[in-house]
């Protein structure tokens, strides 16, 4: 009975939540995550300009960028359609906070902002 929990309650994570939470859990350097209607943040104990460099590298792959405010290490893209807008932000001296957020037609993509965090997540690795 032991043996079944753990993959029931992943599996139910799964489906709940997306992939984000097994990838996460996966990545290991992430402090916490945050999913609202249109936008995925997370805490990470990753170099500041190194996540703003994979941040401006995976949107360039995936679509167009529009802006890209190296000040406020925010950019703006063009990603299938959807205006994705990613932020890198300071928190501590140790942890920054990156944020990806996505809209099509002035209506949420969690979707395509949960498939940007994750490419941006995995390169970091």
């Amino acid at each position: 009975m032991h043996r079944l929990r753990i993959p029931a309650i992943l599996f139910c994570c799964l489906l709940i939540f997306g992939c984000v939470p097994l990838i996460i859990g996966g990545v290991g350097v992430l402090g916490g995550y945050a999913i609202s209607q249109d936008t995925i943040a997370a805490d990470t104990s990753k170099d500041i300009e190194k996540l703003w460099q994979v941040s401006k590298d995976v949107a360039s792959v995936m679509g167009l960028i529009k802006t890209a405010d190296e000040s406020t290490k925010t950019l703006q893209a063009n990603i299938y359609s959807s205006v994705v807008i990613v932020r890198v932000e300071k928190v501590t001296d140790a942890t920054n906070r990156i944020k990806v957020k996505a809209r099509k037609y002035f209506l949420p993509n969690i979707g395509l902002a949960q498939k940007v965090f994750v490419k941006i997540m995995q390169k970091l690795e």
